[in-house]
């Protein structure tokens, strides 16, 4: 049987400090998996509503005591810039991860994508092109981890799990308890096609936190199955 709280896995990245700070602001018990809890902020780790459970994503067992404690996922596991990650690496954590959401009754998860990640009814984009052929020269295992994991949940056959692909692209913002408060209220997330009317190339972290929020606890469920660009607006958009 399900838990109560919101699971996020890479909780100790900038993005994943500024997704707990959203997620405590609205009053939602939260649960931090990371290999290195002193990296999450003393405000944050003191809060009552969040609890913080050392582990590595090798620890079935410990996964597994994790998921059975939440009710949605947030995943915002991805390469680092320190090392090449073997070409599967990432969507193999998906492959421990769901059996275990199917297992405890969790059914909805929200997944770390990238625009290299194309879908049919995306637009031309030069900055997504330039951006991807980077990528894939410079960090050919981040590029290929990404495409697995879209194979993964595309090639899924199981309705009852609720998964979205949120595929961004460049990052700005800090997990800083004053950046965090100012950048949420700075612009809302555009969500949809790549190259779309609204569609930029980047997003600030706490205006991500704040859709990805509004996402993991939508009743009824939003992007479903889905691989929406999430980003900021633009201007004439």
């Amino acid at each position: 049987m399900a838990g109560d709280k919101i699971l996020v896995f890479g909780a100790t990245g900038p993005a994943g400090i500024t997704l707990l700070r959203e997620l405590l602001h609205r009053k939602l018990p939260a649960l931090a998996y990371c290999r290195s809890p002193s990296k999450i902020p003393d405000d944050l780790a003191s809060d009552p509503l969040l609890e913080v459970v050392k582990g590595d994503m090798s620890q079935r067992e410990a996964i597994s005591r994790a998921v059975a404690k939440s009710r949605v996922i947030i995943s915002l596991l991805g390469p680092s810039s320190t090392r090449q990650p073997k070409n599967t690496e990432f969507a193999d954590y998906y492959r421990i991860i769901v059996p275990l959401m199917k297992e405890h009754g969790v059914h909805r998860i929200l997944v770390l994508g990238t625009t290299a990640i194309y879908q049919p009814d995306d637009q031309s984009s030069i900055s997504r092109t330039l951006m991807c052929t980077i990528i894939k020269v410079v960090a050919s295992g981040a590029y290929h981890n990404v495409l697995a994991i879209q194979d993964y949940f595309e090639n899924m056959n199981d309705a009852s799990i609720e998964w979205i692909v949120f595929r961004v692209g460049n990052l700005s913002g800090t997990g800083d308890l004053s950046a965090w408060l100012a950048d949420r209220e700075r612009g809302k997330a555009f969500a949809g096609p790549v190259g779309a009317p609204g569609f930029t190339s980047g997003i600030n972290r706490s205006i991500l936190a704040r859709w990805l929020v509004d996402v993991a606890i939508a009743n009824p469920p939003k992007w479903v199955r889905q691989m929406p660009a999430v980003s900021a607006v633009s201007k004439s958009g």
